[in-house]
Order: C-alpha cells, then sequence, then structure tokens
C-alpha cells in the first residue's frame, strides 16, 4: 500500500497546517524554549499550569487534569511544587468545601505574565515580515476558526466513515448552503 509507505496525512490543506501548528507549538521541545526564555525554573507541566491558571483565574484540581490531559497525581505533584515556590495558592469553594480550587499567587502572575509575553515574542518574531493588515487579517480568520470549531467539539458523535471527501464535515444546510464552504482536498 502506498500510504503505509508514506505515511497518513490530512486530505487537506488547512487541517495538515493546523496539526503542524499545533505539533509546532506545544512540542516538548518549544515548551522548553518558551520556559527557559521566561527565565522560570518550571518543569514543563508546571509551566502549563501556571499558563492555564492566568488564563483562567482558578481551576480545580480535577479541572487542571482534564485540561492539561494528565493524571491526578501529576497535577497533585506540580501544584505542591509551586505552593512551595510561592506561585499558586489554595482557594475555598463556597460551594464545596472540599474542593480548593488553585490560583496564582502575585509572584504566580508575575511568572504566568512573563510566560505570555515569551509567547508574543516568539508571534511577533514569526509575523516580523508580515504587514499589520496580513497580520490582523490572519488573526481574524484563525478567530473565526476557533469560535465555528468549538462548537463541533463537543459533539457526542458524528456520522463519520471515513469514505468520503466530506468525512469530518457536518452536514450542510441546503436551507442555507450554497457549495462554497467546502473545504478544498489535495488530491
Amino acid at each position: 500500500m502506498q500510504e503505509e509507505a508514506e505515511g497518513l496525512s490530512y486530505r487537506t490543506a488547512l487541517a495538515e497546517a493546523l496539526s503542524e501548528l499545533v505539533s509546532l507549538w506545544w512540542s516538548p521541545s518549544v515548551r522548553r524554549v518558551l520556559v527557559d526564555a521566561a527565565g522560570e525554573e518550571l518543569g514543563v507541566t508546571e509551566a502549563r499550569i501556571v499558563w492555564e491558571l492566568g488564563r483562567r483565574r482558578h481551576l480545580r484540581p480535577g479541572e487542571l487534569a482534564t485540561l492539561l490531559d494528565i493524571g491526578a497525581p501529576s497535577v497533585s505533584k506540580a501544584t505542591v511544587k509551586l505552593r512551595q515556590r510561592g506561585l499558586v495558592i489554595a482557594g475555598t469553594d463556597a460551594a464545596d468545601s472540599r474542593m480548593r480550587p488553585i490560583r496564582l499567587s502575585p509572584a504566580g502572575i508575575a511568572a504566568a505574565r512573563r510566560l505570555y509575553d515569551i509567547g508574543d515574542t516568539l508571534v511577533s518574531r514569526v509575523v516580523s515580515g508580515w504587514d499589520e493588515r496580513e497580520v490582523a487579517t490572519f488573526a481574524a480568520h484563525v478567530m473565526r476558526f476557533l469560535r465555528e470549531a468549538t462548537p463541533l467539539t463537543k459533539q457526542e458523535a458524528w456520522d463519520i466513515d471515513g469514505q468520503d471527501e466530506s468525512a469530518g464535515v457536518p452536514p450542510a444546510d441546503p436551507a442555507t448552503d450554497d457549495g462554497s464552504n467546502k473545504p478544498e482536498f489535495r488530491g
């Protein structure tokens, strides 16, 4: 089989590009560079927790485990290290006294800010040859893609058989679909 010899990839250029981007951005080597450049002596898991808490303000340990797709023991071990360094504190939950949401301390907020600043610097370097309009247009398209993709990721199941070009693409509404939103497939 030719595909086995060459390996598999997405049939759409956009899906392939997004896959490569996610793989690059979340690769251990890039995460390590970002953490090191921020001047933080954090493991990759601890840095991810600081980053997520920076975005979401506070999370329960179980929420962190789900979000990061790691086990509860890994979250517990990482948050103990972060607490010992003074980067996170356990809060209280009025609705459930057994649950102690984790949030960043002032030092943790500063560490998260450094991580975000390094990410901003990296992205700025990538698009340094682009004009402002290209950057704004790209950002707008990515945000639109994210808005439209998010509800699809919450669907329990699609009728995906992998046999036709529309596999993985939800059915169009015939009342509103003019056919122009069909993805382009490489062939």
